[in-house]
Protein backbone atom coordinates (compact mmCIF):
# COMPACT_ATOMS: atom_id res chain seq x y z
CA UNK A 1 0.00 0.00 0.00
CA UNK A 2 1.61 3.32 -1.05
CA UNK A 3 1.52 6.10 1.21
CA UNK A 4 -0.75 7.70 -0.76
CA UNK A 5 -3.11 4.88 -0.46
CA UNK A 6 -2.44 4.94 3.40
CA UNK A 7 -4.15 8.76 3.38
CA UNK A 8 -0.94 9.97 4.78
CA UNK A 9 1.40 12.08 3.21
CA UNK A 10 5.03 13.24 3.39
CA UNK A 11 5.51 17.05 4.24
CA UNK A 12 7.63 18.92 1.95
CA UNK A 13 9.63 21.67 3.28
CA UNK A 14 8.13 24.87 3.80
CA UNK A 15 8.70 27.52 1.01
CA UNK A 16 10.22 30.61 2.42
CA UNK A 17 7.88 33.44 3.13
CA UNK A 18 8.08 37.24 2.65
CA UNK A 19 11.38 39.15 2.04
CA UNK A 20 13.03 35.59 2.11
CA UNK A 21 11.04 34.09 -0.66
CA UNK A 22 11.88 37.38 -2.67
CA UNK A 23 15.61 37.03 -1.71
CA UNK A 24 15.39 32.92 -2.62
CA UNK A 25 13.60 34.16 -6.11
CA UNK A 26 15.85 36.87 -6.81
CA UNK A 27 19.34 34.35 -6.02
CA UNK A 28 17.62 31.84 -8.36
CA UNK A 29 17.23 34.49 -11.14
CA UNK A 30 20.78 35.77 -10.88
CA UNK A 31 22.30 32.25 -10.89
CA UNK A 32 20.09 30.99 -14.51
CA UNK A 33 20.93 34.62 -15.69
CA UNK A 34 24.32 34.35 -14.74
CA UNK A 35 25.22 30.90 -16.28
CA UNK A 36 23.24 32.24 -19.14
CA UNK A 37 25.04 34.95 -20.07
CA UNK A 38 28.14 32.88 -19.61
CA UNK A 39 27.66 30.48 -21.58
CA UNK A 40 26.32 33.17 -24.35
CA UNK A 41 23.13 31.48 -24.79
CA UNK A 42 21.10 34.44 -24.45
CA UNK A 43 19.25 35.16 -27.77
CA UNK A 44 16.51 32.66 -26.04
CA UNK A 45 15.19 34.76 -23.14
CA UNK A 46 12.03 35.99 -23.59
CA UNK A 47 12.33 39.91 -24.20
CA UNK A 48 9.17 40.31 -21.91
CA UNK A 49 10.64 38.44 -19.18
CA UNK A 50 13.59 41.08 -19.43
CA UNK A 51 11.49 44.20 -19.56
CA UNK A 52 9.49 43.31 -16.61
CA UNK A 53 12.57 42.35 -14.48
CA UNK A 54 14.11 45.56 -15.44
CA UNK A 55 11.16 47.24 -14.80
CA UNK A 56 10.56 45.64 -11.64
CA UNK A 57 14.37 46.38 -10.42
CA UNK A 58 14.22 49.93 -11.13
CA UNK A 59 11.30 50.87 -9.02
CA UNK A 60 11.94 48.92 -6.07
CA UNK A 61 15.59 50.70 -6.44
CA UNK A 62 14.07 53.93 -6.64
CA UNK A 63 11.32 53.28 -3.60
CA UNK A 64 14.41 51.95 -1.64
CA UNK A 65 16.35 55.08 -2.00
CA UNK A 66 13.11 57.56 -1.77
CA UNK A 67 12.77 56.07 1.69
CA UNK A 68 16.53 56.61 2.75
CA UNK A 69 18.44 53.34 2.05
CA UNK A 70 21.34 54.73 0.00
CA UNK A 71 23.54 51.68 -1.90
CA UNK A 72 25.17 51.22 -5.39
CA UNK A 73 22.09 49.77 -7.57
CA UNK A 74 25.19 46.74 -8.85
CA UNK A 75 26.40 43.84 -6.98
CA UNK A 76 30.33 44.63 -6.77
CA UNK A 77 31.65 45.94 -9.86
CA UNK A 78 29.61 43.17 -11.86
CA UNK A 79 28.51 46.04 -14.74
CA UNK A 80 30.73 47.67 -16.87
CA UNK A 81 31.00 51.07 -17.85
CA UNK A 82 29.14 50.02 -21.14
CA UNK A 83 26.44 48.31 -19.78
CA UNK A 84 25.54 51.60 -17.70
CA UNK A 85 25.98 53.51 -20.69
CA UNK A 86 23.81 51.35 -23.24
CA UNK A 87 21.09 50.57 -20.38
CA UNK A 88 21.10 54.45 -19.44
CA UNK A 89 20.70 55.66 -22.87
CA UNK A 90 17.90 53.13 -23.93
CA UNK A 91 16.27 53.88 -21.12
CA UNK A 92 16.35 57.52 -21.53
CA UNK A 93 14.86 57.11 -24.60
CA UNK A 94 12.09 54.73 -23.68
CA UNK A 95 11.01 57.72 -21.37
CA UNK A 96 11.89 60.48 -24.00
CA UNK A 97 14.85 62.52 -22.11
CA UNK A 98 17.57 63.88 -23.40
CA UNK A 99 21.07 63.33 -21.43
CA UNK A 100 20.55 67.63 -21.05
CA UNK A 101 17.57 66.99 -19.15
CA UNK A 102 19.19 64.34 -16.92
CA UNK A 103 21.96 66.83 -15.82
CA UNK A 104 19.16 69.71 -15.03
CA UNK A 105 16.91 66.26 -12.74
CA UNK A 106 20.66 65.74 -11.01
CA UNK A 107 21.29 69.51 -10.30
CA UNK A 108 17.42 69.77 -8.80
CA UNK A 109 18.89 67.48 -5.94
CA UNK A 110 19.59 63.60 -5.23
CA UNK A 111 17.81 61.23 -6.60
Amino acid sequence: MSSRDSGSSVATPAKPSGPDALAAAIDAVYAEVDRRLAAGSVEDVDRQAVQRLMTLAVKLYVAQRQAGAEYSPFVGDSATATDVTVTAMAMLEAVNLDVFELSLWRGWGKA
